[in-house]
This record gives C-alpha cells, structure tokens and sequence, in this order.
C-alpha cells in the first residue's frame, strides 16, 4: 500500500466540452482545514492544460464547470488562487500518481469525501465517482447542471441540485433532484420542504460541519428534504452575486464589468505567482 497525501481519479475528456480535465482528490493523509466542511478528503475538477486563475480570466473554464453562471459572472464561492491553484501547480510537478485501487483504496475507506471541492462533480463521468464511494458512504456533492439534459441521471443519487432562486428550486424539484438553495438573507423565507443548513453560520451550530450532517448526498440521503444557506463568503462576492440574482429575478441580463474583474485578477496572480 502507498502513502500519498493525493492521487488522480480521472484524466480525459470533460462530458461538458469533451476538452482534457483532470479529477486530483487531496487530504488523503492530512486533515483538511476547512472550517465549514470538515475534515473531508477535498476533490478537484481542473483545466488539464491551464490553471484555474487563467482559465477563469479567460472564460475557457466551461469543461469543468459547464455554463454555470457563477463561473461567468465571477460570483463562484470558491478562491481560485488557493486550493485549485495550488492543486493544480502540484500535479505540475508531478506530486500526485495516478489512482490505484490496490495501492490507494484503504486512503479512502470510511472516509468523508466532498465531491467537487472545485469544479463540478458531472464533468467527469458517473464511474469515477462511483468506484471511490464503494469504500464509503459518507460523501456531499452539488451541481449548477442539473437542468442539463446531456449529464448521466444517476447522478441525482449522490450530488445535490445547487440552486439560487425559488424558481430554479421549483424546477429542479420537477426533474427530480434534492435541491441546496441559496437564500439572500436570513429574512428570506424557508420553503415548505428545506431545512436551514445545519453547517451555516446562521444556526449557530459551530460544531456542526459537513463531515458531520452528510445530508448533501442526493436521493442517498435518508431524508427528502432539502437544506438551504444564507449566501457566506468575501463581501465582494455576496455583492456581485445579490446583482445577479436581481438581473435574473426581474429577467435582465446582466453584463460583468470585465475591466474591474480581470484587474482583480491580474492583481491576484502578481500577489500569488510573484511575476
């Protein structure tokens, strides 16, 4: 058996695009020091050819993140210049071998496993998932494209369908997944059938993480109800992302200041990469 703190589950053809991705599951052997989530192994949907800062500034982030609007919009909850970032410098450098189930599958017994820390879980196909959670049934997942017609359905049986208004809510509920919404405000109101995520800072619950409650775990889960969160993260990406859901909701499109974002992120790669 091989100790590494990392290996790659998936190397090909995204289901989105058909451009190269790569899957990379980290925290094999170290603890994750994620606040909110756990101690869970952390898994990364990735480019295979460009790293996920330049992929974002230059719009080529489709493969892995389909047409999801927050990839677009720069409103996605995750800091592309940290974990991705350096996960994905680490397979430059060849820090990760490939999965072996004979060398590498007692790293995943019994463990909590999130599935899509970056990226999301259905670029990559059904399979690869379905091979690692054999060792485990303590996992979450979510996607943005759960209305996509193209992605495999078995998928509504360990990710949850994230959604950011009723609407979509309402619509996603029609098709049949277990729904993770977004609220705008701890004054916006819980629907009939959702929960307030017992993980968000609104419960008040800080030893309650994702490790622990396991409940985003698609139609898997032994309830049916469907949690829902207060939008958290930077203050710049909650405001960006209370504009776009107020585009969508009075049904105007809504145009990224394109100047502001990518002098953000030129700023970010000075700081992070020293160039």
């Amino acid at each position: 058996m091989e100790k590494t703190n990392g290996v790659i589950l998936y190397q090909g053809p995204s289901v989105f695009n058909k451009k190269p991705i790569i899957v990379i599951a980290t925290g094999l052997l170290q603890d994750s020091k994620n606040e909110k989530t756990g101690n869970m192994v952390q898994t990364y949907i990735l480019c295979a050819n460009m790293d996920p800062v330049v992929a974002n500034f230059n719009f080529q982030d489709k493969a892995i993140c389909g047409d999801c609007k927050h990839a677009a919009h720069g409103t996605c909850y995750v800091t592309l210049h940290k974990g991705p970032y350096a996960v994905y410098y680490g397979n430059l450098r060849g820090i990760y071998p490939i999965y072996d189930e004979t060398k590498h599958s007692h790293l995943f017994k019994d463990r909590s496993i999130r599935l899509g820390s970056y990226g999301d879980p259905v670029a990559c196909p059904y399979s690869v998932w379905e091979n690692i959670l054999k060792l485990t049934n303590k996992f979450t997942g979510y996607t943005h494209a759960w209305n996509n017609k193209k992605i495999d359905q078995r998928f509504k049986n360990i990710i949850m369908a994230s959604c950011d208004t009723v609407k979509e809510y309402k619509k996603a509920k029609e098709l049949g997944w277990r729904t993770f919404r977004i609220r705008l405000s701890k004054d916006a109101p819980v629907l009939e059938n959702e929960f307030i995520c017992p993980a968000g800072k609104e419960n008040d619950n800080s030893d309650v993480t994702c490790s622990k409650c396991l409940s985003c775990k698609g139609l898997s889960c032994n309830t049916t109800k469907n949690p829902t969160i207060v939008i958290h993260g930077t203050q710049y990406k909650i405001d960006m992302f209370k504009k776009l859901i107020s585009r969508i909701n009075n049904k105007k499109k809504y145009v990224v200041d394109i100047k502001n974002f990518k002098k953000a992120v030129i700023n970010l790669r000075k700081e992070f990469t020293k160039i």
